[in-house]
């Protein structure tokens, strides 16, 4: 989160999922049990409350964002 902290662009490429900054808690929680099956809830948990704080800095006017996000990957629930 430091780099993030004193970026001041951030870009991101996404073929296969959305961005970690757009996720919501639910989307976030799915896809870390999806791609890491051996952290337990609490450790998930743990994850997610870095996201508010991440997600936070983009609403500074000092950032200038820019993702380029596949269209499948809108449609992909990180669920199944």
């Amino acid at each position: 989160m430091s780099l993030e902290a004193t970026a001041t662009q951030i870009r991101s490429f996404s073929a296969q999922a959305i961005p970690d900054l757009l996720h919501t808690a639910d989307y976030a929680a799915a896809a870390h049990r999806a791609t890491r099956p051996a952290l337990t809830g609490r450790q998930i948990a743990g994850l997610l409350e870095l996201q508010p704080g991440r997600q936070e800095l983009l609403n500074q006017d000092r950032y200038r964002l820019r993702l380029l996000i596949h269209e499948p990957a809108a449609l992909i629930d990180p669920a199944h």
